[in-house]
């Protein structure tokens, strides 16, 4: 199982359903040299929803095992991944009887991928996010 990093970030932290712009970039060390693949896109939605979209889109690029460092500034993702993930997906994503979980769809794409990786969670700060995003994106 090889390590690989996954930078997520989106344009906007609003809760609003808008236009956000999001990306990713994937890291890994592979024959001694660093690889890099990235995607973006537009979603409109919330920040989480953009934020899921991004990660669900990385993972789903995976065909081997791999533990997956994810970092990103929404601590909200992050949190419900390490508690909450294999919950739902035991529950079929109901939070309760009459309640789904919200941005089911993305949740769900997340959970099929994550199932031949294993997924380490790291919040940085937006600044650090950007900052790093910019990078990735432009190097």
């Amino acid at each position: 199982m090889y390590k690989v990093d996954v930078w997520v970030w989106t344009d906007s932290r609003s809760t609003a359903s808008d236009l956000k712009d999001y990306a990713y970039s994937i890291e890994m060390l592979r024959a001694g040299r660093v690889e890099k693949r990235r995607g973006q896109n537009q979603i409109v939605g919330s920040w989480n929803k953009a934020s899921l979209s991004a990660l669900a889109e990385a993972l789903e690029r995976f065909t081997a095992n791999a533990e997956v460092i994810i970092h990103s500034e929404n601590r909200w993702m992050l949190t419900m991944i390490d508690r909450y993930l294999e919950i739902w997906e035991g529950a079929d994503f109901w939070k309760s009887k009459n309640e789904k979980v919200a941005n089911e769809p993305e949740w769900r794409r997340i959970a099929k991928a994550k199932h031949s990786l294993r997924l380490v969670t790291d919040p940085i700060g937006f600044d650090r996010s950007k900052e790093l995003m910019d990078h990735a994106l432009n190097d």
